[in-house]
C-alpha cells in the first residue's frame, strides 16, 4: 500500500473548517460548535457571522428546555448577540431556569423576548435572580405566559434591584391586584423602566388603584426635575384622585387600538391653575400648549357660552404667548360645541381627520386631500381659529395659514412611503407629528419645514411599539429625507392609503 497523509481536525486547514460553517444555521453555530477544543473555538471566534451575529431569532422552532439549555453557555460567552427572540417555543420553568443563569453573566443582550411560552412563578423566581445580576438587558417580553400573582411578586423584587431594564411586558398572564400591588411597590423603588404592559390581566379597579397611587405622580415630578423641566406651575392634590393614565390595549393581528383613560387628576384642571403672571416674569416663554380638549372636564365646562379653556386661552394671548391646542379622537356630545366656543382664542390647530369630522359633525376618513383642505379653511374662517390650522392623516398632512398674507395659503406635505416590516406601533404617531410641527414653530421654521419635521417625528415614532423609544434627536429624524420618499398630494387622492 502506498502511504497516506492521514488528516486530524488539528491539521484541517481553517478555510475548510470555515467552509462547513458556511452550511451550519446560526443556532447550530452558537450551541454546537464551541467548546469542542480549544482551536475550533479559535476558528469559531474568527468566523465572520460569528463575529458579526447580532440578532438571533428561533421564534417557533420547538426548541424547548433543552434547546434553552444549549442558550446558556451563549448567554454566557457570545461577546456579539443583543437580541434574542424565543417565542413560542414551548419553554417552561426548566428552560427559563437555563437561560436566567446565562443572563446573571451575559453582558450585551439587550432585548429578550420569551412571549407565548409556558414559564411559570418557579420560573419568574430564576427570572428574578437574572434581573438582580444583569447589567445590559432594556427590554423582556414575557407576554402569554402563566406568571400570575406570585411570579409578579417575584419580578418585582427582580426590579427593584434592577438598574437597566426600561420594558417590561407582562401582557395576558393571568396577573390580578395582588400581583399588581407588588408591581406598583417595586416601580416606586425602580427609576429606569419606563413601559410596563400589563393588558389582557385581571387586575381590576382595585389594581388600577395600586398602579394610580400618586407616588407615580411624584415620579413623574422627580422626571421633570432630572430632566431640567420647569415644575414651578406642576399641581398636586390632597384628595384620592390618582394621576391620569391610559391603558392602549392592541390587537395583535390587526394593530387595531383601544384606549382606557383614565382622567384623574386631569378632570380638575382649571383656569385657577394657570399663573401667567409668573410666565411674563421668566421672559423667555413664548408658546402655550394645550391638550386635549375634550379629556378636560374642568376646562371643557361652558359657562355663560364660554369655555373654562378659552378663558385660559385668552389670557394667554393677553401675555403675548401664542397658543396651540390639539383634540382628542373621542366622542362627546359638546365635541363640535367645545371647538366652536375655544377656537377663536388658537393661533395653531393641530389634529386629524377623525377630530375635525366631530367639530364639522362629518366622516373624512374616506375623504380627499381637496376635502380635507376645504374643512381646514372652514375651521379657520368660519370657527376663527387665527393663524394656521393643520391636519394631518395617513397619507400626510395639511396646513391652511395667514400667518404671512392677508388670503388664506395652503401647504401640503406627503407622508414617508415605509417598507415592510418598518411599522411597529402607532401608538403616539399623532402626538409625534404635532411634537414636531411645534417645533418648527418655535423655532420659526417655514410652514413647509414645519410639516416636513412633523412627518418625520412622526416615522421615527412608528419604529417602535411604545409611544416615544423610537423618536431620536430632531436630527435624526430629518435624516428620513435621506432615505424614504414621501408621498404625492394630488386633490383627487385619498387620504388614506393601502400602501405601507
Amino acid at each position: 500500500m502506498s502511504n497516506q497523509n492521514i488528516s486530524t481536525f488539528l491539521t484541517l486547514p481553517v478555510e475548510l473548517v470555515y467552509r462547513i460553517l458556511d452550511h451550519q444555521l446560526d443556532f447550530t453555530i452558537l450551541c454546537s460548535m464551541r467548546n469542542v477544543c480549544q482551536r475550533f473555538n479559535n476558528i469559531v471566534d474568527s468566523y465572520d457571522r460569528y463575529q458579526t451575529l447580532t440578532t438571533l431569532d428561533l421564534e417557533s422552532n420547538e426548541i424547548r428546555d433543552i434547546g434553552a439549555q444549549h442558550l446558556t453557555n451563549v448567554l454566557r460567552y457570545n461577546t456579539t448577540l443583543t437580541t434574542l427572540s424565543l417565542a413560542r417555543n414551548a419553554i417552561r420553568d426548566v428552560g427559563a431556569q437555563y437561560l436566567a443563569d446565562g443572563l446573571q453573566h451575559s453582558t450585551t443582550l439587550t432585548t429578550l423576548n420569551l412571549g407565548c411560552n409556558q414559564i411559570g412563578h418557579v420560573g419568574a423566581q430564576y427570572l428574578n435572580n437574572a434581573l438582580r445580576h444583569n447589567t445590559t438587558l432594556t427590554t423582556l417580553d414575557l407576554t402569554r405566559n402563566e406568571i400570575r400573582d406570585v411570579g409578579a411578586q417575584y419580578l418585582s423584587d427582580g426590579l427593584r434591584h434592577n438598574t437597566t431594564l426600561t420594558t417590561l411586558n407582562l401582557g395576558s398572564n393571568e396577573i390580578g391586584y395582588v400581583g399588581t400591588q407588588h408591581l406598583s411597590n417595586a416601580l416606586q423603588q425602580n427609576s429606569t423602566l419606563t413601559t410596563l404592559n400589563l393588558g389582557g390581566n385581571q387586575i381590576g379597579h382595585i389594581g388600577a388603584q395600586y398602579l394610580s397611587n400618586d407616588d407615580n405622580g411624584q415620579w413623574l415630578i422627580d422626571d421633570c426635575k432630572k430632566s431640567n423641566i420647569d415644575i414651578n406651575q406642576l399641581h398636586t392634590t390632597d384628595d384620592k384622585t390618582p394621576t391620569s393614565y391610559t391603558y392602549v390595549i392592541s390587537v395583535e393581528s390587526t394593530g387595531r387600538r383601544t384606549f382606557f383613560n383614565q382622567r384623574g387628576t386631569n378632570s380638575l384642571l382649571n383656569d385657577t391653575h394657570f399663573d401667567f403672571n409668573y410666565l411674563a416674569k421668566k421672559k423667555n416663554y413664548n408658546l402655550f400648549y394645550l391638550g386635549y380638549l375634550t379629556l378636560l372636564d374642568g376646562l371643557d365646562q361652558i359657562i355663560n357660552n364660554e369655555t373654562v379653556a378659552s378663558q385660559v386661552l385668552k389670557k394667554a394671548k393677553e401675555y403675548g404667548l401664542e397658543t396651540i391646542i390639539d383634540f382628542v379622537s373621542v366622542h362627546n356630545s359638546l365635541y363640535s360645541k367645545i371647538a366652536q366656543l375655544t377656537l377663536p382664542y388658537v393661533d395653531h390647530l393641530i389634529l386629524n381627520e377623525i377630530e375635525t369630522g366631530l367639530i364639522l359633525n362629518q366622516s373624512f376618513q374616506q375623504g380627499t386631500i381637496e376635502q380635507i383642505e376645504q374643512a381646514a379653511r372652514i375651521l379657520m374662517e368660519n370657527y376663527g381659529v387665527q393663524r394656521t390650522v393643520t391636519i394631518h392623516f395617513d397619507r400626510g398632512a395639511i396646513c391652511v395659514s395667514r400667518e404671512n398674507s392677508s388670503t388664506i395659503e395652503s401647504f401640503y406635505q406627503g407622508s414617508f412611503c415605509l417598507p415592510n416590516g418598518y411599522i411597529k406601533g402607532a401608538v403616539g404617531a399623532g402626538d409625534a407629528f404635532a411634537a414636531g410641527v411645534i417645533y418648527g414653530i418655535y423655532k420659526k421654521w417655514s410652514i413647509q419645514e414645519r410639516l416636513f419635521c412633523g412627518i418625520c417625528v412622526a416615522a421615527m415614532c412608528l419604529k417602535d411599539a411604545t409611544s416615544y423609544a423610537g423618536v431620536g434627536s430632531i436630527e435624526e429624524c430629518l435624516k428620513l429625507k435621506e432615505i424614504f420618499c414621501c408621498r404625492t398630494m394630488e386633490p383627487t387622492s385619498f387620504i388614506t392609503d393601502t400602501e405601507n
